[in-house]
């Protein structure tokens, strides 16, 4: 796995001694770019690296930048265009930046460093803090093995990841390790580590006669989001025909048509979604390929994706992600699109949408739920809270008077 790697001595001096800001492709470090203060640091995935007498900069991924004047006239590329932005802005410009990226700006001036990762965690960096300085990069696990680190196991993040079936920010898998949360940034200079959100997102409700517009404003963004993935002729989109799936690649086969699409059946009929993935492919005009997997195929897969995370990940879904990228490369495709998030933000599992039923509980008078309903339902005795429309109402009344998202983990 390639990432980024760099440290910090708490002096604000080169570490260690001598050490200079690179480009590698894996473990091979090309010439160094400069002699650097931070180091060593490994940047790959079309990397890009910018240094002068006051800055040295580094950014992994494509961040999309947001009327911010200062970089308008900047003809250089990512890491170019972030001095610009923060010599003109200074931290300020992170709440500007879109896309996805994980950032880190070295300041000679103040012998300070910045680290930062985009808006929803797309990329990510880990940090450790020793006696001498800070460790940073995107893998925890590097992070806890560097010298002076331990790399004991955090014995909570076991039960985090029983919980939660991964490891929530801010902690890792690692005792000392910590990792950024999304949207948020870290600051350091002479031993101390600052930490904070550069953006946080904002929900204003909307009358029913903005309903149209925000139709057209969210068709808009889906497009200009699968855009600005730069499709060619060597990218499709992974099909399950769920919501997330479709909107991709319905707006793929509008951007760069036809666009290819890959689905993974498991011959299962109650988990085999390939029917819904050919009825969206049939829709939108797209190339679908697909691919029954076996159960050896998920078997052998297994070492691979333990190997390919550095922390402990539960989600199912890496399995069949990981056979439709493979079905994808087999087939001249190198640049797989996948929709994430759209059933959270669009209610489009039953469990979401099950939430307008308490919803609409919430919007009765308050007379009549505080004063009248809930009162009776308490006076009433055991024998008659037992009869099911009884019991069936005031579990209901319990759950709609639970505030989300706690609703939602029963």
């Amino acid at each position: 796995m390639k990432h980024l790697r760099g440290a910090c001595a708490r002096s604000g001096a080169v570490w260690p001694a001598g050490a200079s800001w690179a480009c590698s492709d894996g473990d091979n470090a090309a010439p160094a770019v400069t002699n650097a203060t931070v180091g060593p640091a490994t940047m790959v995935v079309a990397p890009a690296v910018y240094s002068d007498e006051s800055l040295t900069i580094a950014v992994r991924g494509t961040p999309c930048w947001r009327e911010l004047p200062a970089v308008a006239a900047v003809c250089g590329d990512h890491a170019a265009k972030v001095a610009a932005a923060f010599r003109h802005s200074g931290r300020d410009f992170l709440a500007r930046l879109g896309g996805k990226f994980a950032i880190a700006i070295f300041d000679r001036r103040d012998a300070s460093l910045l680290l930062a990762i985009d808006r929803i965690g797309i990329e990510r960096i880990a940090y450790g803090q020793t006696a001498d300085g800070l460790y940073f990069g995107t893998s925890a696990e590097e992070i806890a093995r560097a010298p002076g680190m331990s790399a004991a196991i955090r014995l909570q993040s076991i039960y985090d990841y029983l919980f939660f079936h991964m490891v929530p920010s801010p902690t890792t898998l690692f005792q000392g390790v910590a990792k950024l949360a999304p949207a948020s940034y870290l600051h350091y200079r002479a031993g101390t580590v600052t930490t904070g959100a550069y953006w946080r997102p904002s929900f204003t409700p909307w009358g029913a006669a903005r309903t149209p517009a925000l139709e057209q404003e969210l068709l808009a963004s889906l497009e200009q989001g699968v855009a600005a993935s730069d499709p060619d002729d060597c990218t499709g989109a992974f099909l399950s025909g769920g919501l997330d799936s479709s909107s991709v690649a319905g707006m793929l086969a509008r951007v760069h048509p036809p666009a290819r699409t890959f689905s993974i059946g498991f011959g299962v009929p109650e988990f085999d979604e390939l029917e819904y993935a050919r009825i969206s492919a049939k829709h939108f005009g797209s190339e679908l390929t697909e691919y029954v997997a076996r159960p050896q195929d998920i078997l052998e897969s297994f070492s691979q994706i333990a190997r390919a995370y550095d922390e402990p990940f539960g989600n199912a879904s890496a399995l069949p992600a990981l056979s439709c990228a493979r079905l994808a490369r087999a087939h001249g495709i190198d640049h797989l699109l996948a929709g994430d998030g759209g059933d959270e933000l669009f209610g489009g599992n039953s469990r979401y949408a099950a939430q307008q039923v308490f919803e609409r509980y919430t919007e009765a008078p308050q007379w009549l739920r505080r004063g009248l309903l809930e009162p009776l339902l308490r006076a009433l005795p055991d024998s008659a809270r037992r009869i099911d429309l009884i019991r069936r109402t005031g579990n209901y009344v319990q759950q709609a008077n639970k505030p989300l998202p706690r609703r939602l983990e029963n």
